[in-house]
């Protein structure tokens, strides 16, 4: 009998792993890596199946550098209520 709320919760592991396998994930993401790794090829030195892009100039990269993620709230959280509060807000 199927579930009405189409809950895939309950599929066996190995249906999953099919589903996983495709190759879905590697087509749409992409790994940062050194210029000395792309050098030496690894991605097909170890078969990899992700795109690889080389990295440059990020020594002195900071967080303030990021333009989407650059304030630094003090946090302080509470270890009984667990309680987590960014900037004296929760």
């Amino acid at each position: 009998m199927r579930r009405s709320d189409a809950a895939a919760g309950a599929l066996p592991a190995d249906v999953w792993r099919v589903w996983w396998r495709g190759g879905a994930v590697a087509k749409g993401s992409l790994t940062f890596v050194s210029q000395a790794a792309l050098a030496v090829d690894i991605k097909n030195r170890f078969d990899l199946a992700k795109t690889l892009s080389a990295v440059k100039s990020i020594r002195g990269m900071r967080k303030q550098h990021m333009i989407h993620n650059h304030c630094l709230p003090k946090m302080e959280i509470d270890a009984q209520t667990y309680l987590v509060r960014a900037d004296g807000n929760s």
